[in-house]
């Protein structure tokens, strides 16, 4: 990549024409500018004066121009008052060897930038640098006498011409380096750093005025100061993908959802929609999670290829590829989870399929059943209150649905599971260590009546009239069971078994 850098220009190269016209009584003398595209509008003269300079060279005519485009494309726009109470620019850098060249290498990030009283660098943005009328710019550059720098309070100003992703000149101080130190050449800039922080900015503008070692008319940063670039050649970074960090086998920072041979970042997903974070790892592993935490165990390597994917990375050794659900907030609190549904042990019973499936259609195709799922991107399943839907484990839902392709139905013997009522989590076998502390017994007891008594994160009727509430997650550590009594409070609803206990999370 080539950093950015313009042709010395006296500001006199300003307009995109220029011509050397013969007409009296400055015969063979003249110089006239201009931007004026309608050169032709008058027709064709005869230029046959030789120009005073050289002979050898036609200079127009009486009253005929000799028309020449201007080649430069030093960005030059000419020189304007830049007063000291309505300053065009920003003072961004001084320096004793200054041109337009190394100004530049200081304003990559700006639209324009401009010199000043031999030694100034200024940059800005402000369309209107010409606002203040014209200047007058007199002073040869600190850096190149054959150049002009401005004048006394005039600029000379540039309007960026550089595409090469430059970003601008940052502070890179020893005890807080912006990027990793990749190469050190004499034929290429001397060092060269490379990185992922988009912080690049956060330690202030540097003052970059070296030459590079490679290319003495290109400049590459300065004393700790970096000219800092965008790579247009790497793929715009997900903005839900949070880092690499390390999950050691002895602090996990998610539970292990999905293995497949196809993973990508999306499949996984696909898996834990209801998670606020997911991530992969050793190529063919997903991961889910709520846990904020997900860096305590710092940085990882994650250099290992997605299954699915070879030009996504899937994590490494005990390395976790880390991505944020942007779309948590609005997943349907109903949803319980992926899994799998082999075809010689169906968890729920199929009720239809549709080219227009969604989670959506499919609670409409099973209103009495306590759950429903979706699978094969076209099939709706219902499950009852006793339903064992993770007795399989978990699934790989990568399929989207047929009628919203931007919402997963479940895979290959694999089914996205819903619960009609957001909270019920399903019917588990309880045991003499009990699964959650005891909270009270009632006549009049229902699942709303426990809710309104438990602020924990579960909480779970039994035997008709008890409340349990618990705080961890090992409601299913026992599995799944029969729900068969009636609630005290409501025989239509049904509160447990005998160590038997209808479980549900609190929204």
């Amino acid at each position: 990549m080539q950093p950015p850098h313009t042709t010395r220009r006296t500001p006199f190269s300003q307009p995109s024409l220029y011509i050397h016209p013969k007409h009296p009584p400055f015969v063979s003398k003249q110089c006239w500018c201009g931007d004026n595209v309608d050169y032709d509008a008058n027709g064709e003269g005869v230029c046959d004066m030789a120009c005073s300079g050289d002979s050898s060279e036609t200079c127009g005519g009486f009253y005929a121009m000799s028309v020449y485009e201007n080649p430069d494309d030093s960005g030059y726009l000419g020189c304007y008052s830049d007063p000291a109470d309505s300053r065009i620019f920003d003072l961004v850098a001084t320096a004793d060897d200054m041109t337009s060249e190394i100004c530049l290498g200081n304003c990559g990030a700006y639209q324009y930038y401009g010199t000043q009283y031999s030694t100034q660098c200024w940059c800005g943005d402000n369309a209107d640098y010409d606002a203040n009328g014209a200047g007058e710019c007199d002073m040869a550059c600190s850096g190149d006498a054959s150049e002009i720098c401005g004048g006394f309070y005039a600029m000379s100003v540039y309007e960026n011409p550089d595409d090469s992703g430059y970003l601008g000149c940052y502070s890179d101080p020893a005890d807080s380096r912006i990027f990793d130190l990749v190469a050190t050449a004499d034929d290429m800039t001397s060092e060269c750093w490379c990185g992922d922080n988009a912080d690049y900015d956060a330690n202030g503008e540097g003052v970059c005025d070296m030459a590079c070692s490679g290319d003495a008319s290109e400049i590459c940063g300065g004393f700790y100061a970096m000219s800092v670039y965008e790579n247009p050649d790497v793929d715009p970074v997900d903005p839900s993908y949070l880092g690499c960090y390390a999950d050691p086998a002895d602090s996990r920072i998610f539970d292990l959802v999905a293995t497949a041979d196809d993973m990508t970042s999306e499949n996984c997903l696909g898996n834990c929609g209801a998670y606020q974070y997911y991530g992969t790892q050793y190529s063919t592993q997903c991961w889910c999670g709520d846990n904020a935490d997900y860096d305590a165990n710092g940085a990882g390597e994650c250099d290992m290829a997605c299954s699915g994917d070879s030009s996504e990375i899937c994590g490494g050794f005990y390395s976790m590829s880390v991505y944020e659900n942007d779309d948590v907030d609005a997943v349907d609190l109903s949803y319980r989870g992926c899994y799998s549904d082999p075809a010689d042990s169906r968890i729920f019973v199929e009720a239809g399929s549709s080219d227009a499936m969604t989670a959506e259609y499919c609670a409409t195709l099973c209103p009495d059943s306590a759950f429903y799922g979706t699978q094969y991107s076209t099939q709706c399943w219902c499950g009852d209150l006793n339903a064992r839907y993770s007795e399989n484990g978990e699934g790989v839902c990568d399929m989207p649905c047929s009628g919203d392709s931007d919402e997963t139905c479940g895979g290959f013997y694999s089914m996205s599971v819903y619960a009609h009522d957001p909270a019920y989590l399903g019917c588990f076998q309880d045991s003499a260590s009990r699964i959650m502390y005891y909270s009270f017994e009632s006549d009049s007891m229902t699942a709303e009546a426990c809710a309104a008594v438990c602020s924990e994160p579960y909480y779970g009727t039994q035997w008709s009239r008890e409340c349990w509430c618990g705080a961890i997650n090992g409601y299913d550590d026992n599995g799944f069971q029969t729900c068969d009594m009636p609630c005290t409070g409501d025989s239509d609803e049904i509160c447990g078994g005998s160590y038997i206990m209808s479980v549900y999370q609190t929204i």
